[in-house]
């Protein structure tokens, strides 16, 4: 039989994803409803865990990478310690136990079921509700009700330090942005398709400094879970020295993005390879699973993938303009240098 099984944590839900046949699905569905039902916490991992933890906190310390790695999306998301690798006291400290009230969800909360593939649907359906299905009654919703707020962090410039080479350093600079709505690009908010960045990025990349070697890299991020979140962001490798450069680069970077219109060219160059990109994934079944996770508790989704390539083609650079002028602003820039620690 084929069959298999992962484990993921996301920002809203623990998901358990297989990869199987038509002829094993059953077998698959079976395992699936199994992990749910009785989930094992064997000790082996937490034993494994502990005996790396000091050497994954030092891995990390050893490089303006590897800090950033650690700290950064919880600075992004506002220093929430959810998206920060716990230290080492807590690694160390963390047992079994503390894992079995977090699991405990796989038991109690609603569940989504998502198949793509050559498969039958009707086959489908009778598999799940002879499986997943046949589970005992689950609450309709356990969204927590007093949940605190997740913001971008208020702009400003925060440091931290590596234990690594003296000659590198690391410079962030991101912006807020919305989240992830539907339909999924509308008026200005056509920075949740990412666009706006890759111009940005790209000028950043193009920046030349005498006798320094970068590696830049840019990112967008729109939150399908956490109401109006996301980020444009960008960092770049460079010694400590050059950061102050990075930065006022990137401002005069953003600065010509508020006050000149990208030219159809540089938008084309920006958009095709990604409209390309979903013509190539699209016969795939990874694309669809993840396209249409959550289609059973937001239908919208379903809609919005027939619309994706017409509305990147649909976006002009007026609409980027109009994105720049509303995001890319100084006055909301939150920046991180990661610098060499200070030698005794």
């Amino acid at each position: 039989r084929v069959y298999g099984t992962s484990f993921a944590i996301e920002d809203d839900a623990f998901a358990l994803s297989g990869r199987t046949r038509p002829a094993d699905l059953d077998a698959q569905l079976q395992l699936f409803a199994a992990y749910v039902s009785d989930p094992a916490l064997r000790s082996g991992g937490w034993t494994r865990l502990h005996a790396t933890a000091g050497g994954l906190h030092d891995q990390l310390a050893a490089s303006p990478e590897g800090v950033y790695r650690r700290d950064g999306a919880g600075l992004l998301h506002g220093g929430d310690p959810r998206w920060t690798v716990p230290g080492r006291a807590a690694l160390e400290a963390t047992t079994p136990s503390d894992a079995r009230g977090l699991v405990a969800a796989l038991r109690l909360d609603p569940i989504e079921v998502t198949i793509v593939g050559d498969v039958d649907p009707d086959l489908a359906v009778k598999a799940v509700a002879a499986t997943v299905g046949a589970l005992p009654t689950r609450a309709s919703d356990t969204s927590p009700a007093d949940a605190a707020p997740i913001r971008f962090p208020e702009p400003g410039t925060v440091r931290r330090t590596h234990k690594g080479r003296a000659d590198q350093a690391l410079a962030v600079i991101a912006f807020a942005a919305q989240g992830l709505t539907y339909p999924y690009l509308a008026a200005v908010d056509v920075s949740d398709a990412a666009l706006p960045v890759a111009p940005w990025a790209q000028d950043w990349t193009d920046a030349r400094f005498h006798g320094t070697s970068y590696s830049p890299s840019a990112g967008h991020s729109a939150s399908e879970t956490i109401p109006g979140y996301g980020s444009l962001s960008a960092a770049v490798e460079a010694p400590p020295d050059k950061l102050e450069a990075l930065f006022a680069a990137a401002g005069r970077i953003a600065a010509d993005l508020r006050e000149h219109p990208v030219s159809a060219d540089e938008l084309e160059r920006a958009r095709r390879p990604t409209i390309e990109t979903i013509g190539r994934e699209r016969s795939g079944n990874a694309y669809w699973l993840i396209r249409l996770a959550d289609a059973q508790t937001r239908p919208e989704i379903v809609e919005q993938v027939a619309h994706t390539v017409p509305d990147y083609e649909a976006v002009t650079p007026a609409d980027l303009l109009a994105a720049a002028r509303l995001y890319l602003v100084d006055s909301k820039a939150w920046r991180l240098e990661i610098v060499p620690e200070a030698k005794p």
